[in-house]
């Protein structure tokens, strides 16, 4: 074995991803490997082959390739036995077309490290129904119409209960944060400190006061920018947490266009927390105003050709996919709901074109194994 090692690398690999054991020292990177190793019979059922399991364990300690950091981290505890194969996932997608599963599923994902892009194109939001007019109580007693688990699941069920509110039933109720943990306290299972409910409450009031802002007419696109933003700015929140975020949607659409041009003032905060892009098959095909972040106003779009991503593959081959999105770094089209896992190939440490199969498909077998 001739595993390559540096202060640095020993100092990312023990900060970031190594398991403290039962003597409370930390576990050698020889150690993750073969946790991580172990629970691809135990977790993901991968069904190896005669030798294969040999072949990944192997190439992970010699530094052929690896997994996400996210499986070299939980794989192999019973964080992902609680928290299932979602929690393994680096990016989602998801469409706009319903008033509530995409934001709460989006909550959910972003809360357990993924990346979430979602396609809020002017033909899918305008198919929400009219918004109604409710006031969402916030309190600290034990008496309120619902009271908020201490839980990744009880916040993502208020967001839940607040749009079927606003969206469906259109009745008002008051919610209670009585049991959330404070601000600081140690989170056990996925890590970090606990952010408190300051932002879970200012997250909720902001929602509740947009959509009631448009009440008796439908949101827009950029409304439910809005409301997948201030989802992003609740989650980071927790010093572990991050929001990865990619919003795709229509370049005829001016006030999506408008929504990072920081030059003209008044662009909420929380829209930073989304790269955001367009759909367009032909640049002939782009508006004027599409220009404007690339001349310096405000922030630039990116440029998705969502027929194209439906019809051909990377290499060319013909396919004809389901895809509705992308993940926030835009490797992957995705379909609605859809979730990827990602791994790395250390091309430098590769000898030769028949190793470097064996690499990629051991891990893709890998991958393939861990999605939801």
């Amino acid at each position: 074995m001739t595993t390559i090692r540096n202060p640095l690398s020993d100092f990312v690999f023990n900060r970031t991803y190594a398991r403290k054991k039962e003597d409370g020292t930390l576990e050698s990177f020889e150690e993750a490997i073969d946790r991580v190793v172990q629970a691809t019979d135990a977790q993901l059922k991968v069904q190896w082959d005669k030798g294969e399991k040999e072949v990944f364990r192997d190439l992970l300690l010699n530094l052929k390739g690896s997994v996400a950091g996210r499986f070299l981290w939980q794989l192999g505890t019973s964080t992902v036995d609680k928290l299932g194969l979602a929690s393994l996932q680096n990016c989602a997608a998801t469409v706009i077309d319903d008033p509530v599963r995409p934001f709460t599923w989006a909550f959910d994902m972003l809360m357990l490290g993924s990346g979430v892009g979602y396609n809020l194109q002017l033909k899918n939001v305008y198919g929400l129904p009219v918004i109604k007019k409710v006031i969402l109580t916030h309190t600290r007693s034990n008496d309120a119409d619902f009271i908020v688990p201490d839980s990744r699941e009880g916040w993502v069920k208020l967001l839940d209960k607040a749009l079927k509110a606003q969206f469906i039933t259109g009745k008002s109720f008051s919610y209670s944060t009585l049991l959330i943990r404070s601000k600081g306290a140690p989170i056990k299972g996925f890590g970090g400190t606990a952010s408190g409910d300051g932002i879970l409450v200012e997250g909720i009031t902001k929602i509740n006061k947009l959509l009631n802002s448009r009440a008796g007419k439908k949101i827009r696109p950029v409304d439910a920018l809005d409301i997948m933003n201030i989802i992003g700015s609740i989650v980071v929140a927790g010093n572990v947490r991050r929001s990865a975020q990619i919003a795709i949607g229509d370049a005829i659409d001016k006030q999506y266009m408008q929504s990072k041009r920081w030059d003209l003032f008044q662009i909420p905060a929380h829209r930073a927390m989304s790269n955001n892009s367009v759909v367009v098959d032909d640049i002939s095909d782009l508006p004027e105003h599409f220009w404007e972040g690339y001349h310096g106003n405000g922030e630039p779009f990116g440029l998705i050709n969502m027929g194209l991503s439906t019809r051909m593959g990377r290499l060319g081959e013909e396919r004809f996919d389901n895809a509705v999105a992308y993940n926030p770094c835009s490797e992957q089209p995705l379909a609605n709901y859809e979730t990827c896992c990602l791994a790395e190939v250390f091309l430098p440490n590769i000898n030769s074109k028949e190793e470097l199969w064996d690499v990629v498909r051991t891990m893709y077998k890998v991958n393939k194994h861990s999605l939801m």
